[in-house]
């Protein structure tokens, strides 16, 4: 329980957080690591400095598949970051790990603020949330899941399931308006699912867990998550499964309004990452994460998608 010391926690977030990371991690009684600033003042990136971290993975670390490296190199498996695909913006990557081929991308707002408020409004009265329970008490936000008419299934994590929504209208003109900032052009080319959250307030959060169930293939395939931030700022952060000595444990990105953010290759297999509380009064936040769904369930046909 001491590894979620870093921001406060109600009981029942506190349940919740450590069920996320009981399936990955076995936490040790020792102090969490501390995140420090980068020398460039302006950014908004954080890294995690090597320090004994305060929880260690529970699994062993999988073999490494070239040579002193953990993955393949991105040009044998021709994966070509999104931020790499856009002219006119400047993506910046703040993790690039081309040994575990592991990346997480961040754009700032390229929208405006009027239309992302536009957006947040449209969305937070457009959307069925819910907030699912399990015996460890309700999900510490709301959330939505919304499928492409191809991808119909339900999408089930931390214990619980949440039952489709057919894209409606909006998410589709909002995807039209965003993918290009990732190099997507067609609506054929765009993700298929995507997971929204809600969060009302500063306890709202969501614990450490890596997005690598079946659905999304993320522990054996290249993987890439699409996330919009709109409403208040919050902090998201990753650190490595596995590090080894002399390693940094990870980094974190000031999410803003309208920002963009990527997770890119086999991150989902090297990396966890979370959304923690936050210590002083804060806004709401809406988050869209879309991904692609590459292993359908086989019972998917039962799933039947809610009236949008």
């Amino acid at each position: 329980m001491k590894h979620f010391a870093q921001s406060r926690t109600t009981l029942a977030d506190a349940i919740a957080q450590l069920k996320a990371a009981r399936a990955r991690c076995v936490i040790p009684e020792e102090v969490p690591a501390k995140r420090q600033k980068t020398d460039e003042p302006e950014s908004t990136e954080t890294v995690t400095k090597e320090t004994e971290r305060a929880w260690k993975h529970e699994e062993p670390p999988p073999p490494k598949l070239a040579g002193t490296d953990w993955e393949e190199p991105r040009t044998k498996t021709n994966l070509q970051l999104m931020g790499e695909n856009v002219t006119g913006v400047e993506w910046r990557y703040f993790i690039k790990d081309e040994s575990r081929r592991s990346f997480a991308g961040h754009l700032s707002n390229p929208f405006g603020k009027t239309t992302c408020a536009s957006w947040f409004a449209k969305i937070r009265v457009g959307t069925k949330w819910t907030q699912p329970s399990t015996r460890w008490g309700p999900m510490p936000r709301k959330t939505a899941w919304m499928v492409a008419p191809s991808s119909v299934c339900a999408y089930e994590y931390g214990g619980m399931t949440v039952q489709p929504t057919p894209y409606p209208a909006w998410m589709i003109e909002l995807m039209k308006e965003v993918m290009p900032y990732c190099g997507l052009k067609e609506l054929n080319e765009m993700p298929d699912s995507c997971n929204l959250n809600l969060y009302e307030d500063k306890t709202q959060m969501v614990g450490w867990h890596a997005d690598d169930e079946d659905l999304f293939q993320g522990k054996f395939q290249d993987c890439r998550i699409i996330s919009l931030s709109l409403g208040a700022t919050r902090q998201f952060e990753l650190e490595l499964n596995w590090p080894e000595e002399g390693e940094s444990l990870g980094a974190s990105q000031q999410l803003a309004d309208g920002d963009l953010c990527t997770m890119e290759g086999m991150t989902q297999k090297h990396y966890m990452h979370r959304v923690p509380e936050e210590e002083g009064p804060v806004g709401q936040r809406i988050n869209l994460t879309w991904r692609w769904i590459a292993k359908l369930p086989r019972a998917s046909e039962r799933n039947k998608p809610q009236a949008a």
